[in-house]
Parts: C-alpha cells; sequence; structure tokens
C-alpha cells in the first residue's frame, strides 16, 4: 500500500501550490481531471496532514473511480479535498476496498439525503416550466417510468387538442358543458354509420400512427443525444437521452394548453365576427328583373345596395385589429411555443447529471501510451511527448471561449471560430472530454442569431432575384412573415443538423478508437457555428445566382439535361453537400484532437 502510494504521488496531476494559487473553479476542474486520467494525490499533499493510520486512502482520486463526488472547504488557509468512490480497485487489500467502500457508501447517502427527488406527478406540472431543475430532480425514474410520464402526457396532450377543437366549434358562448356537448357530438357523428371492415381499419390505422409517433420519439432522442453526452459508455449516452426526452414529453402537453388558450378565442371572435357580415351579404338586393329593368328600378337597387355596403363597411370597422389579424398572430403564437420547446428539449437533455466517467489509465495525448509509473519529469517512451504536456496543470488548458471574461467575449468568438475552422487538431487538443461546463452551448447560442439574420436576409434576396420586386410592393409578407418563418426552421435545422453530426462522428470513432467521444463532437459541433452561419449565407447567395442565371441554365438544360427544374435543383444542391461534407470533416478534426485526453 505505501508502495503504491509512493508511485501515484510522483505523479500527481496537481500539486498543493498550484491548487493554493488557482481558483476554486480551476481547482474543481483539476480534481475532477485528475479522477479521469486515473492518477490520485493523498490528503496529505493538498492539506499537509498525515495519511490515516489505517491506511483508507481517505484523499484518494481515482484509480478505478467509476464515479466521483468532490467537495472542497477552504478555511485558515486550506484546502481540503474528499472523494466519495463507488468503486475500489482490485489491487487495494481487502481490508482497504472495505473501508473505502464504507466511506463512499456513506458519502452517497448523505448527498443522496441532501438530494430533493420528484415524483412522476411534479414532473408532468413542472417540465414546461421548469425544464432544467425538473431533469435533475428525476434523474432516478428509470426508463418504464419515465415512458408512464412520456405515456400519460402524450394522452392528456391528445385530448387537449380534441377539446380545443370543440370549443372552437361550439355556437354561442361557451361553457364547460357546451365544449363537452360539442365533443359528444363529434364523437357520436364520427362512429355513426362505421362498419366492421372500417372499424378494423381505423384500429390498425391508430396503431400505427401510435407506434409512428413512438418510433419518432426514440429517433428525437437518438438525434440529441449527443447534446447532453458525457464521458460514458455509448448504450448509457443513448438510454439517457430516451429517457429524458420522454420526460420532457409534458411541454408539449403545456405548449398546446398555451397555443389553445392563445389563439382558439381569436378563431371564435373571428368567426362570430364573420357571421354577422354574412347577414349584410344575405340582405343584398338582387338585380331587378327585366331585360332592361326600369331606370326607378335601377335607382332604387343602387340606393338600397349602396346603404347596405355602408352599414357593412361601419361594422367591418369596428371589428377588432387582433381578430382581424388573427391568423398571423397564431402563426407568431405556434413558432414561439416552438422554439420554446426546443430550448426546453435541450434544456432537459443538457441539464446537469451524475454520469458516470469511465476509468482509464494516464495516456500519453500524442501517441496514447499509457504512462502509468513515469514521472512527471519524465517523456513518453514511446513518442518522446513530455509527461508534463500530458498531466501537468497546463495541458488542456481550454479554449479562449472559456476565458471570455478575461479576453473579452468579441475577441474569443473570433478566436475560438478561426481556430475551430483552420487549425481542427489544434483546437481539439485544448478541449477537454470529461467537464460539466455548457460554454459550448452558450457559443452556439450566440452564433445562432447570426444565422437567423443572415437567413432572413438571404430569402429576401431569393425572392428579388426571382420576382424582381425590390421594393416589397406586390407581396409585402414575405419580409415580415415569410422570410422570418424560413429563418426560423433554418435555425433548428441546424440545431438538429449539429447534434445528429455529433453523434454520428461520436459513433465513428467509437468503432475506430473504441472510446466514445461524443461528448468532444458535440463541443466541436458547437464552436463550428461560425462555419454554419458561412454556409447559410453560401446557400442563399448561390441560390440567388441560379435563379438570376435563368437563361444560362435553360441553355443548358436544352443541350445536356431535359429537366431544368431538376437541373436548377442539382446545382444548388451538389455545393451544399460540399458544405455538409466539409463540416462533418472539421467535426471529426476537432474530435480526433480529444481520443487521448486525459480531462
Amino acid at each position: 500500500m505505501a508502495r503504491a502510494s509512493s508511485q501515484w504521488r510522483r505523479i500527481a496531476f496537481s500539486s498543493p501550490a498550484s491548487l493554493a494559487g488557482a481558483t476554486t473553479h480551476d481547482r474543481r476542474d483539476r480534481i475532477r481531471g485528475v479522477s479521469t486520467v486515473g492518477a490520485f494525490t493523498l490528503l496529505d499533499e493538498v492539506t499537509g496532514q498525515q495519511d490515516d493510520d489505517d491506511g483508507s486512502m481517505r484523499g484518494v482520486f481515482g484509480l478505478g473511480c467509476d464515479r466521483d463526488v468532490v467537495r472542497l472547504r477552504e478555511g485558515a488557509g486550506r484546502v481540503e479535498w474528499s472523494l466519495a468512490m463507488k468503486t475500489v480497485d482490485d489491487s487495494l487489500a481487502p481490508e482497504d476496498q472495505s473501508a473505502t467502500a464504507d466511506s463512499a457508501s456513506a458519502s452517497e447517502t448523505r448527498l443522496a439525503k441532501r438530494e430533493v427527488r420528484w415524483q412522476a406527478p411534479m414532473a408532468l406540472l413542472t417540465a414546461g416550466v421548469l425544464p432544467g431543475m425538473t431533469a435533475r430532480r428525476t434523474q432516478h425514474f428509470s426508463l418504464w417510468r419515465a415512458y408512464l410520464v412520456h405515456f400519460v402526457a402524450a394522452i392528456a396532450a391528445t385530448c387537449s387538442i380534441f377539446t380545443f377543437v370543440a370549443w372552437e366549434q361550439v355556437d354561442g358562448p361557451a361553457s364547460i358543458e357546451t365544449v363537452f356537448g360539442e365533443l359528444a357530438e363529434m364523437a357520436i357523428s364520427e362512429s355513426q354509420g362505421i362498419t366492421e371492415d372500417e372499424v378494423a381499419s381505423a384500429v390498425i390505422a391508430l396503431v400505427l400512427i401510435v407506434l409512428g409517433i413512438e418510433g419518432s420519439y426514440v429517433l428525437l432522442a437518438l438525434v440529441v443525444a449527443s447534446w447532453g453526452a458525457a464521458d460514458e459508455a455509448f448504450g448509457a449516452g443513448a438510454r439517457h437521452a430516451i429517457r429524458r426526452t420522454w420526460l420532457h414529453t409534458p411541454h408539449v402537453l403545456t405548449a398546446i394548453v398555451v397555443a389553445g388558450v392563445l389563439t382558439v378565442p381569436l378563431f371564435r371572435a373571428e368567426w362570430a365576427f364573420d357571421r354577422r357580415l354574412a347577414e349584410f351579404v344575405a340582405k343584398a338586393p338582387a338585380y331587378p328583373a327585366g331585360h332592361p329593368p326600369t331606370t326607378q328600378a335601377l335607382q332604387e337597387h343602387w340606393e338600397t345596395w349602396n346603404e347596405n355596403q355602408a352599414a357593412y363597411n361601419r361594422v367591418r370597422s369596428q371589428q377588432l385589429w387582433w381578430a382581424r389579424h388573427d391568423d398571423e398572430i397564431a402563426v407568431f403564437v405556434y413558432f414561439t411555443l416552438g422554439a420554446w420547446w426546443l430550448w426546453g428539449l435541450l434544456r432537459f437533455v443538457g441539464a446537469p447529471r451524475d454520469a458516470s466517467p469511465i476509468a482509464r489509465p494516464p495516456m500519453c495525448e500524442q501517441c496514447g501510451y499509457n504512462l502509468t509509473g513515469i514521472s512527471m519529469e519524465g517523456r513518453c517512451p514511446e513518442c518522446g511527448f513530455a509527461v508534463v504536456e500530458s498531466l501537468g496543470p497546463k495541458a488542456r488548458p481550454e479554449t479562449s471561449w472559456h476565458r471570455r471574461d478575461v479576453v473579452g467575449r468579441w475577441r474569443a468568438l473570433w478566436r475560438c471560430t478561426a481556430d475551430a475552422v483552420f487549425r481542427p487538431m489544434r483546437f481539439g487538443r485544448q478541449l477537454r472530454l470529461s467537464t460539466a461546463r455548457s460554454d459550448h452551448r452558450w457559443f452556439m447560442a450566440a452564433g445562432l442569431p447570426a444565422v437567423f439574420l443572415v437567413a432572413w436576409c438571404g430569402f429576401i434576396g431569393v425572392y428579388v432575384a426571382a420576382s424582381g420586386d425590390w421594393q416589397m410592393q406586390r407581396n409585402p409578407q414575405v419580409l415580415w412573415a415569410v422570410a422570418p418563418t424560413a429563418a426560423y426552421f433554418i435555425v433548428v435545422m441546424l440545431v438538429f443538423l449539429t447534434t445528429l453530426t455529433a453523434g454520428l462522428v461520436g459513433m465513428w470513432h467509437r468503432i475506430r478508437t473504441g472510446r466514445n467521444l461524443t461528448a468532444g463532437a458535440i463541443q466541436a459541433g458547437c464552436f463550428l457555428t461560425g462555419y454554419l452561419v458561412a454556409w447559410v449565407a453560401f446557400a442563399f447567395a448561390w441560390l440567388a445566382i441560379d435563379i438570376a442565371a435563368e437563361d444560362i441554365v435553360r441553355e443548358v438544360a436544352r443541350h445536356v439535361y431535359p429537366d431544368r427544374d431538376l437541373l436548377h435543383f442539382l446545382v444548388w444542391v451538389a455545393p451544399n453537400l460540399l458544405c455538409f461534407a466539409g463540416y462533418a470533416w472539421l467535426v471529426s478534426r476537432v474530435t480526433s484532437g480529444l481520443r487521448y485526453a486525459n480531462r
């Protein structure tokens, strides 16, 4: 036991001096890095105290650690770190294993008592309003329990949709009795006259719809799984994403309820006003009979017509603006709630959790050689790379964006964008695989408004190139409705493209290197948001050029390819496929810099 402690003390990750001069946040990161490396530091190295007499290694960090729970206590110039270990290395003596396991169990029991755990009813109520907190306080839910929440929320959402449809179709003042009466009439009218064959077909169609929805949910979970990836087994990350996507279903219910409450009164007010106006249309005088009608009959007809039209316009002017623009308001509400749902989903999947990091020996970050037993002053026997560069306090310093408060936000933004695009491998060597920080997500959030603005302007440019309507006089809604909608869809597509690409790259490196690097791939994808902004700008510019060059495309189509529309599509899609391939390659290159990460 003493020999092992001496050996590992020589390659300790952080010395007491470096910890004493570091901030609390840096100390925590350094100790977490030790647990990932597998090296441990005895408590007396950090605090100046002696080891426990029973040799239980109260301050051990790593070496078979499956899950680290680090606590910090500062006072009187002392820094005390302790680690609750879930598993113990087999090389320890039985009595040491028992003592360490008992200490870990007691520590985890104390942490569990302090943790507030929510039950399923609470998750149903808070998932849409407090997604991050709900995700953290439902970590103990099993897959089946999460599916139960998903199933109940899905049933409630379906019932809510039918209820709002019935409310919308009620004639006259709406109440609970009239709404449920309309709902019953809808069910009765739909069920009357159905034969046995039609019932069987309806049941089969219903089953297929349910299976399609459930399959879509699982597919959605796998697409966004990389957003909350950690240094863990690939299957554990997939199960985590599925569980949290199911637990997020109550957010859909909340969005449906909010959408119904905000938009159904608008539609009812518009329809009630339309019925009132229909009375004037019905009272419109008929054209006088006779060929030709007499002058007096025509004069009476037009006088009655003008009176009716004046009354119609007078009533029309009394319509409130929100009832007159009900469709535009409804579209705005739907898109706002869609963005709110997407934000909640990403918050839910990416919320902090107690992931169990995989214990690994310290590796050379240049070649992956096992550095166990080699001193910090030495070099890797395989490639000659300095050990301190792999295990020292300056290894993987993180990017300038992580130090944006010191460097400056704009400078850090441009520097990270340039490094990720032009120096991807070097940029990947700065990142950390085992990190609970979400700086990469904030980096992407800072770039998405630029994507939205570029897509908005790009869509207007394409419209002008196609129509020549520079002043938007013929279709002013393109500027304020169609273009923002298109930009919104592009932002959503790029978010899902980022998570999907990170998942595929992580899977590729899992097959190639045997290590799950999805947590690094999603960082790479987020830090390449600047590339996505440039890609969107190029896509719209190329589409505008393609539309403007109609005569050239027509001439080429006449000699090369007869289908002009398909040729337009191929001319536009081929460069964009190359842009996507470049994005995936950059994500893979940045991720390659993390394949031997010790942190």
